[in-house]
């Protein structure tokens, strides 16, 4: 090397600047310092494998601590900004598996302790939790706070208007309103009871899926293709909303699991890697979508589901959320929601939605009721009490109602043993029928008629002059 290379490489080392300890990490890992308080180990030097000392590190190190938080609404534990830990790619979104194992080797890089990872998440868990927040509810109190600072603040159905081209009616006008202040409320108690659901019809490419995921945005917006799959109960439970397009989930449901999901609080599913099942409450809405107009043909009568239907605009394509709009429409249903906070129709509207769900009906309601009554079961020994008994009376009306075999708290109730177990219907009188389906003891001849030429035409089912309901031996079709 020359002498002027080496002297221009001696200015340069001198000017460079100097290579100071981090202090914070020192005080942190040396037995001199201990600024996290950790137990060394009973022999040896080192820090001692325990689960405390593995809670103080994670809540305690300069680089773990408040950097992550457990999410009340999603059930996860977010990275709060970015994350350096092993390198200078910093770590963002959710502490997923990938995370635990950087975040393990962080820690035995460090600390000179190779904690499992399965302690790592548990406790990773525990202290999150002391920090928890909720992004979603947050960011709807700033909504609403910008909302009310507005001088004139526009409608949200008309803001919603500009986004998905459904009529400007009073039937879309409390359909609307009615499922986005559920929404809002899901947010703030997830307790509180919505067992609506929000149907949209209308041909292909009018945005109805691209409206719901531009509004929910897709941190809070999912697709599911069952509601009973582990892996799409997962999705649900860290969503705001869930969005069964072209009603696939729906198809392979039952109607009486699909009532049954739509009416429960709560949801139960195995978190991925864990061990036991959780039960948590539902802070979910959820959306279907159909090309179809008569899609109802299994779902008549059923106030559960409101139909909105999506008409063709081109001038509508590509027509995205801006966030302004997005955070003034949230904005004006948390207000809607703090105005009233009754998620129910009245007597008037529930007419005015059951008038409109009827156009999209495909077959008869008595015959499709028919068909749901054929296959829900029924208590085995039902028929051995008296006619007035409570369960006898009501129990097939209620489980085709609510899905459910409620108590007078609106509770679900196990049945009483004595009644037996649930077992599928085998036999049918047309007056047995309307009782339990209805709770009409008077039909008239032409209802009547109606449920006695479908029997006749269903091939398994056969009319008996003897068919057994307890102790009682009348006429009826037996199968």
């Amino acid at each position: 090397m020359s002498v002027k290379k080496a002297l221009e490489k001696t200015i340069q080392e001198e000017r460079a600047s100097p290579n100071f300890p981090n202090l914070t990490e020192r005080r942190e890992t040396e037995t001199e310092n201990n600024s996290l308080g950790l137990v060394e180990k009973a022999k040896g030097k080192g820090w001692a494998s325990s689960l405390d000392n593995l809670s103080k590190i994670i809540s305690g190190d300069s680089r773990l601590k408040e950097n992550l938080r457990y999410n009340e609404f999603t059930h996860e534990i977010d990275i709060v900004g970015s994350l350096k830990l092993n390198s200078d790619n910093g770590l963002t979104g959710v502490a997923d598996d990938s995370v635990l194992k950087e975040i393990r080797l962080y820690i035995a890089k460090k600390y000179k302790v190779d904690f499992k990872k399965s302690d790592i998440s548990d406790t990773l868990e525990v202290v999150a939790r002391t920090q928890g927040y909720n992004p979603l509810k947050n960011f709807l109190l700033e909504c609403e706070r910008e909302y009310n600072s507005c001088g004139d603040p526009p409608e949200t159905f008309n803001i919603l208007h500009q986004y998905l081209n459904v009529e400007d009616c009073q039937y879309n006008r409390i359909i609307f309103d009615l499922f986005f202040r559920g929404a809002v409320a899901k947010v703030f108690d997830p307790s509180v009871k919505f067992d609506f659901v929000l149907d949209l019809t209308g041909k292909q490419g009018v945005g109805k899926t691209q409206f719901f995921e531009g509004l929910f945005t897709d941190q809070y917006f999912t697709t599911v293709e069952t509601f009973t799959d582990k892996d799409d109960k997962a999705r649900m439970v860290r969503n705001w909303c869930v969005f069964d397009d072209e009603m696939v989930a729906t198809k392979k449901t039952s109607f009486q699991e699909l009532k049954r999901f739509i009416t429960d609080r709560k949801i139960e599913y195995r978190p991925p890697y864990g061990s036991t099942d959780r039960r948590l409450l539902k802070n979910f809405v959820i959306v279907r979508a159909t090309n179809q107009p008569d899609f109802l043909n299994d779902l008549t009568g059923e106030r559960r589901f409101l139909v909105a239907e999506v008409y063709k605009d081109s001038s509508y394509r590509g027509r995205n959320w801006t966030e302004n709009d997005r955070r003034r429409f949230w904005g004006g249903m948390v207000k809607a929601w703090r105005d009233n906070k009754d998620l129910t129709l009245s007597d008037e509207q529930e007419s005015l939605v059951n008038a409109t769900r009827a156009k999209y009906k495909a077959i008869d309601e008595e015959l499709e009721d028919l068909e749901r009554y054929l296959n829900t079961p029924y208590p085995e020994k039902m028929y051995f009490s008296p006619p007035n008994d409570k369960i006898r009376k009501y129990f097939i009306h209620e489980i085709l109602t609510n899905g459910i075999w409620l108590n007078g708290n609106g509770e679900e109730e196990k049945l009483d043993e004595k009644y037996g177990k649930l077992v599928e219907r085998d036999r049918l009188t047309v007056n047995l029928f309307f009782q339990e389906v209805y709770l009409n003891d008077s039909p008239t001849p032409k209802q009547k008629a109606k449920i006695r030429l479908a029997m006749q035409n269903k091939k398994d089912w056969g009319y008996k002059n003897s068919v057994k309901f307890g102790r009682v031996v009348t006429s009826g079709f037996f199968k």
